[in-house]
């Protein structure tokens, strides 16, 4: 109790004597008027003091639009220097400022105004500049500065920067090295740190496409999901203020280790180091994977087949050993591929969920080599180039019509449905017909034996004072109620107005995918 104690009373001055000193701050200027204001006012005026933000009462009192002070911005990749007003100045773009001002040595800037600030854009860095505002210069509100003011700009050098590109680098056989951004770094701090296969599951999806760590995860990475293979430091050709771009001799440096997955972490060897564990400053990280197999994968009804070749020669690659591994780290199945490099994983395994679902597919070739595959990770994509179309049907697909679109309440809906598969061929599974109601309550059912399926047909009859509106008409092959949808159809109750009616296809067996 005595420690909180003395930390309250620790706490309680610090807060008094800030208190104290903005108090006394805020008590003298022309501003403060002869009594000096209230007690909330005389801290306001000291915290304005302080921070150079002028309040728009302050604004108001000022006693005429001035120059107040400038600020500079190097976080930018074109630096940035804003001069600061006692007035807002003229955001609708109507006023050109840079008519008012004048750069020694000339210098092409681009101008634009922010509240009180007006921010120019185009200067180099390390370098000193005179901005001459001229007289004239307007205020939003009309004010002009009456006097000419040269002020002095100096920008100093970009930030210290550590960048790595993304991706993941193959490096056996086809890569020098994994280049990196630096500015302003004359060293680099280099650490390698190996992760082993059977954690590459429990890593969460993403992490191997980032190109930064928290000081925190790459502790965590080192120390509880991998270890560290190589640490060392390595020189750069810098040039002040600009970006440089350098290999890292990535071959060299994992020359006799373990094929595998790898992580390089980099950062500017300038740095003190810390020892803090609550350190959260970012380090440049790039994931490295050191093989010479690549993995293609195709899913289907049929499950997931895998192909392996050789980033060397892109020939195809025998007996290479595939795992499947699950979220829960489980081993879901283990295959070889044959002599076109290609290997199958049933598909009952990608029904499972949660832990039992599949997130990464390991390969293990000849002499140690390893690779992996993140099936968590986004496939390849062509909706953005106007592919189209309705769903692959599965193993077995209905087609389903009617003999029009539109009913009124009381007619009988003609529906004939045709099942086939793959190749097109009548299918003579039962089929189950469902139809629904707009308020989703079914009204009929009926199921079509399979031997008539060459072209099974039903016939829907209607109230005259059954609701409107849009009927669906599931469809499912088998004679089970829950079985795999095939096909759908849309149709109307309503008058002449169209609304849906969905139908669905019903597999003898349940557990087939469609």
């Amino acid at each position: 109790m005595r420690r909180f104690y003395v930390i309250g009373g620790v706490v309680t001055a610090v807060v008094f004597l800030i208190g104290a000193g903005l108090y006394l701050l805020g008590g003298g200027g022309e501003q403060a008027g002869p009594s000096g204001g209230g007690f909330f006012a005389r801290l306001g005026r000291g915290l304005s003091s302080v921070t150079h933000v002028m309040t728009p009462k302050q604004m108001a009192e000022a006693p005429e639009f001035a120059f107040r002070r400038l600020e500079i911005d190097t976080t930018k990749p074109q630096a940035e220097a804003c001069l600061v007003f006692t007035r807002n100045l003229d955001t609708s773009g109507k006023t050109h400022y840079e008519d008012y001002l004048s750069i020694d040595p000339d210098t092409r800037v681009v101008v634009h105004a922010i509240d009180q600030r007006l921010c120019l854009a185009g200067f180099n860095f390390n370098s000193t500049y005179n901005v001459t505002l001229k007289t004239g210069l307007p205020a939003a509100s009309g004010d002009k500065l009456t006097e000419e003011e040269t002020v002095p700009v100096q920008l100093s050098d970009k930030p210290a920067l550590v960048r790595f590109g993304g991706g993941i680098v193959l490096p056996r056989d086809n890569a020098q090295g994994v280049p990196v951004t630096t500015v302003n770094i004359d060293k680099l701090k280099l650490k390698i740190i190996r992760v082993g296969d059977r954690l590459l599951s429990q890593i969460e999806s993403g992490v191997v496409d980032q190109t930064t760590l928290y000081s925190w995860d790459e502790t965590q990475l080192e120390n509880n999901q991998g270890s560290v293979v190589w640490s060392g430091a390595m020189d750069v050709s810098n040039v002040k203020n600009d970006s440089v771009v350098t290999l890292i001799p990535i071959r060299d440096l994992l020359n006799g280790k373990k094929p595998g997955a790898y992580v390089l972490v980099a950062s500017d060897a300038a740095k003190a180091a810390t020892t803090d564990d609550s350190d959260s400053g970012q380090l440049a990280a790039q994931w490295v994977i050191d093989s010479d197999i690549a993995i293609t994968t195709f899913q289907g009804a049929n499950g997931l087949s895998v192909f392996t070749r050789s980033y060397a020669s892109a020939n195809p690659m025998r007996g290479v050993k595939l795992t499947l591994v699950a979220r829960n780290n489980n081993v879901l199945q283990t295959v070889t591929t044959d002599g076109s490099g290609r290997a199958d994983f049933d598909a009952g395994f990608f029904h499972g969920t949660g832990g039992d679902e599949p997130v990464v597919v390991m390969a293990y070739g000849s002499d140690g080599d390893f690779s992996f595959l993140d099936l968590r990770r986004p496939v390849f994509d062509l909706t953005d180039r106007g592919v189209g179309g309705r769903a692959t049907p599965g193993s077995i697909d209905a087609f389903l019509y009617t003999e029009r679109g539109v009913y009124r309440p009381g007619e009988m809906v003609q529906e004939t449905t045709l099942l086939r598969d793959r190749l097109g061929a009548a299918v003579t599974a039962p089929l189950t017909l469902v139809a629904t109601r707009p308020d989703g309550v079914e009204v009929a059912r009926t199921t079509v034996a399979g031997a008539s399926l060459a072209a099974g047909s039903a016939v829907w009859p209607s109230s005259r004072t059954e609701i409107r509106g849009g009927r669906r008409s599931r469809t499912r092959s088998g004679s089970l109620p829950e079985g795999p949808r095939t096909a759908s159809w849309t149709g109307s109750r309503s008058g002449f107005r169209s609304e849906s009616v969905y139908d669905r296809a019903v597999l003898p067996n349940p557990q087939q995918r469609i």
